[in-house]
């Protein structure tokens, strides 16, 4: 695979993006057959900052769906973004504050509780325009200590280790 495409009809995925998750794919796939990324139909992206906590904060998780309808295809659709964040003042509990699905084409943000649709939406578009570039400036000075890929929900790939 030497293009990685990234699509969205709803949100303007950078080229910085696509390159960006296919370096991180590179880097922890390197044991996987060309073949089982060619056959793979989901691509799942964790980043987590292990020293992130409720008291001391870190780098929010984030999670990544790439889809695609059909191997025939070279690029890849957006599915969701999601981050997470702990949440709550006594016993804060780790969970879902931004998430930009466009399955759905709506996005939740979180403490607001309240979904808005994607399309037309400059509120959302803005917002993701800047959770992308924080995203990619946080992920370029190495800020996420663990970076796992899931293929297929079977491969598993964390920090260069398979498992499946």
């Amino acid at each position: 695979m030497t293009e990685f495409v990234i699509e969205s009809h709803l949100l303007p995925v950078s080229c910085e993006l696509s390159q960006a998750l296919y370096g991180v794919l590179r880097n922890e796939s390197m044991n996987l057959s060309g073949d089982a990324l060619a056959q793979a139909r989901t691509l799942t992206f964790n980043f987590r900052d292990e020293s992130y906590t409720a008291e001391s904060g870190g780098f929010h998780p984030v999670e990544i769906r790439l889809k695609r309808a059909s191997i025939k295809f070279s690029s890849w659709q957006l599915a969701y973004i999601t981050t997470f964040a702990y949440i709550g003042n006594v016993y804060p509990e780790l969970e879902r504050n931004l998430d930009f699905d466009c399955q759905s084409g709506r996005c939740l943000v979180h403490p607001y509780i309240q979904w808005e649709p994607i399309k037309d939406n400059q509120d959302v578009l803005s917002m993701y325009q800047l959770w992308e570039s924080n995203f990619l400036a946080y992920l370029n000075s190495d800020s996420y200590s663990t970076h796992q890929i899931t293929l297929d929900d079977t491969h598993c790939f964390t920090n260069g280790e398979t498992t499946l």
